[in-house]
């Protein structure tokens, strides 16, 4: 299925990210196929990143964040 320009965007950003943050696991799910997802995990919105530590949720956002935003996120956990 085609992703919407939001998710897409998000996946770009976090594509580019990854190289610097190489210890971090980045897992791409699709909402439409995993639905529980919704109650577990808080879905609000599209996209929705939620960063895990140790199998557990720290952190969660809704939206494309800056390229900074994101990468200042990621430094707090990882």
């Amino acid at each position: 299925r085609d992703v919407n320009p939001p998710c897409r965007a998000l996946l770009a950003l976090i594509e580019d990210v990854s190289k610097e943050f190489s210890r971090v696991d980045f897992v791409k799910v699709s909402y439409r196929e995993h639905r529980y997802l919704e109650n577990e995990v808080g879905l609000t919105g599209l996209p929705t990143v939620v960063l895990f530590k140790n199998s557990r949720p720290v952190d969660s956002f809704v939206g494309v964040p800056s390229t900074s935003e994101l990468k200042s996120q990621l430094k707090m956990y990882y």
